[in-house]
This record gives C-alpha cells, structure tokens and sequence, in this order.
C-alpha cells in the first residue's frame, strides 16, 4: 500500500493527494503479469506511467533469473544465409585443376597455388621438409632471380605470401588484373625449374630452424600442441610444419 502526496507524472501539477493502490505482491510466474500491477484513481495516462515501471523491474528481475538457470553452454541460434560463392573447374592435361571464381567488385585479381602436401607426407625423424621447401620457393627460379618476385608484385601495389600446414602449402598473389600473365608466369616458372642450390639451402634451412625456435622452443609451452598430438594417436602426429628433426 502506497499513500503519498501526487504529483502528476506527465503536466508536473502539484494537485490534493490521490490514493494509489499499487499491488506487488507478485510470486512465481505472475512476475511477468501486468495484472499484478493496479494503480488506482489516477488519470489513464498516469495510470499507464505507474503500471510501467514496476513491470520493466518485474522483466528485468525474470531475465536476470533465466540468465543464471540458463547452462553456459546455451546459445540462442539463429539461421545464417551463407552466400554462393560461383566457380568454373577444369583440369588441365597435365593434371593440374583451375578453378575460377569472377567477382568484378575491385580491379583486382588473386592468384592462389595449392599444392596437395604438407607435413602430414613427412617421416618420423625427417620431418621439416615441408616448411624447408616453402621458403624456397622464394629463392628465384630458372628465369627470376632472389627476390625478384616479391619486387615486381609490390611494385604494382600487390601482396604475397605463402604457408605450410598438415595437409597442404599455398601461394598466393594479389595484384591488378592487368597483371594476371605476369604471377602466372612467376608461378608456372617456380613449379618448373626452382632454384636448388647448396647456397640457398644452407640458407633457409637457418631461417626455418629460427621460425622454429621463435614459435616453439622458446615460447611458454609452445611444445604442448606437438604432445597432445602424439598422445591422441599414441605414436606420431600426422605431422606439424613447425617440427624439426
């Protein structure tokens, strides 16, 4: 029971006291009841102001009680339209297979070579070969010197890079359209007649060792996913790019 002086909510004229009956003795469900809640002898859009309030606490309070008996591991869903992505496939006599998406949204193209290897194709106590190889293929070719190839793609604006994971090693190129022939051409050249030298691989196998050392050895329990891998198959992980032997 309330009894207080009124002032009107909504013109703020200080009139005579009215009686304002609220009623909240609100238990269980009935919390989210609008009934529960009755001022009484008030002007309709007084009335209205009055019933709000206590009902907006009276839902918080529900929400913040369904939100501790909800299990943490409850998540509300909700249905995602994955775009369509469209491509062309075609493999080519030499076994290779091309598949183009075209999206002219910028004048840009990418370039990205995938090939079917990675660490998972090494052997115990020879394993590193796919990282090794990697940075190699950045150490010229036949027809492109050292470097060169990262030269000419940032001197149209591009960007490049590559990676070595279990199951495959990319390489991928960004550039203008115009300059589709020319990473073609850088890759085919690569994949053809890469440069192996004595030189080149003394130098890389320093640098992967390095990668090796920065990431892992060095790092607090930078080990623990090489660990867990052998334990889950009770013998040898099918191969982590990072591992040395």
């Amino acid at each position: 029971m309330l009894d207080r002086p009124h002032t009107n909510a909504l013109s703020g004229a200080r009139g005579p006291p009215d009686r304002a009956r609220i009623v909240s003795s609100v238990q269980g469900n009935d919390a989210l009841d609008p009934r529960c809640y009755a001022p009484i002898g008030l002007e309709p859009r007084t009335r209205a102001l009055l019933t709000a309030v206590p009902l907006a606490g009276a839902l918080l309070r529900e929400g913040l009680s369904s939100r501790r008996q909800r299990p943490f591991w409850a998540v509300t869903l909700r249905a995602v339209t994955i775009p369509k992505v469209a491509f062309t496939e075609t493999k080519l006599p030499n076994g290779l297979r091309v598949i183009i998406s075209v999206d002219h949204a910028a004048p840009v193209v990418s370039l990205v070579v995938d090939y079917d290897v990675g660490s998972r194709n090494e052997k115990p106590g020879k394993t590193g070969f796919a990282h090794l190889f990697e940075h190699l293929m950045y150490k010229g070719s036949q027809n492109v010197a050292d470097g060169e190839l990262a030269a000419l793609i940032q001197n149209y604006g591009g960007d490049h890079n590559g990676q070595t994971d279990k199951d495959h090693t990319i390489y991928f190129e960004e550039v203008p359209a115009n300059q589709l022939e020319m990473v073609l051409f850088l890759e085919a050249d690569r994949m053809k007649a890469l440069a192996l030298t004595k030189e080149n691989l003394a130098n890389q196998l320093e640098a992967v060792k390095e990668e090796r050392r920065f990431r892992v050895d060095n790092q607090p329990y930078g080990k623990t996913s090489e660990l867990l891998e052998d334990l889950i198959r009770h013998a040898r992980s099918p191969g982590n790019p990072e591992r040395l032997d």
